[in-house]
């Protein structure tokens, strides 16, 4: 699948090694892969995972990261982390219990009340719908600036990737790809932040099959902008339930919109909403 996966695969064995051998083996080795990553900052997360490194290797792989971070990283962003625009997206389906169109009312609402940002609000969309949302929002990127996406509905993971579950969708080639819709901003604009947080299931309970064009256009890294992802669960999981309210997770996204205000670093509110 590509460098991702080589990266994957590497991971994955070391995970024995890690007891056999010391961490800066362990580093030198890894890093000698971040070369073929097109967004290399993002496999921090999976190293804390994968191979529980402890912070003083992390950062030694850190540093080493740093040194191949791509050209597109320097002065093309502003150092502003002003949201340009927020698309809120609420997803129930027929299921009445839940609240997901509430938590993207929330999300936008909240949203609103920032000077100058521009917000779509959607609620239980049809594929068609989805999309055309989409494209509305990528029209309006321009370069160097920062953008959110907030979705709280229907979603599963296929082969690691996040697919968005429209209403009325009945199988996979229904389906959206996070990955899918990264490539089109990857196409249109450069130099942003862009920030997705999802509040959805990460599992696969109907042991759904991608499509081949799923595989050959689904990019969730990118190389021309950074992007920040947050998800209400953990890879492989369904989201947590909370029937007849607001969930935990929309609940403090909502509160932190307004704090890309005054920040210069969007990974300090991130990092306070984890």
């Amino acid at each position: 699948q590509g460098s991702r996966s080589k990266v994957k695969v590497s991971l994955l064995h070391s995970r024995k090694m890690v007891s056999n051998m010391d961490v800066d083996a362990i580093l030198v080795k890894l890093a000698s892969k971040v070369r073929e990553l097109e967004h290399p900052h993002q496999l921090l997360s999976i190293l804390q995972g994968v191979c529980d490194m402890d912070p003083a290797s992390l950062g030694r792989f850190s540093e080493t990261m740093e040194a191949h971070r791509p050209e597109w990283q320097g002065d093309v962003q502003s150092s502003s982390c002003i949201l340009s625009a927020v698309l809120s997206i609420g997803n129930n389906g027929d299921d009445d219990t839940l609240r997901c169109c509430q938590e993207a009312e929330l999300v936008a609402d909240i949203s609103r009340r920032l000077p100058d940002t521009p917000c779509w609000l959607l609620k239980n969309p049809s594929r068609d719908s989805f999309l055309d949302a989409r494209d509305e929002f990528l029209n309006c990127m321009v370069d160097g600036s920062v953008y959110f996406l907030f979705y709280s509905g229907h979603g599963c993971e296929i082969d690691g990737r996040f697919l968005f579950i429209p209403c009325a969708a009945k199988r996979s080639d229904d389906y959206i790809s996070l990955g899918q819709l990264v490539a089109k901003i990857e196409d249109r604009v450069s130099g942003c932040r862009v920030i997705f947080c999802i509040n959805a299931c990460r599992n696969n309970i109907d042991k759904d099959k991608l499509t081949r064009d799923v595989y050959d256009f689904d990019n969730e890294y990118g190389n021309r902008n950074e992007y920040f992802y947050m998800f209400s669960t953990s890879s492989g999981s369904p989201a947590p339930d909370s029937l007849h309210d607001i969930t935990v997770f929309s609940s403090k996204v909502a509160d932190f919109i307004p704090k890309f205000q005054s920040v210069s670093t969007i990974s300090s509110v991130l990092e306070d909403l984890r």
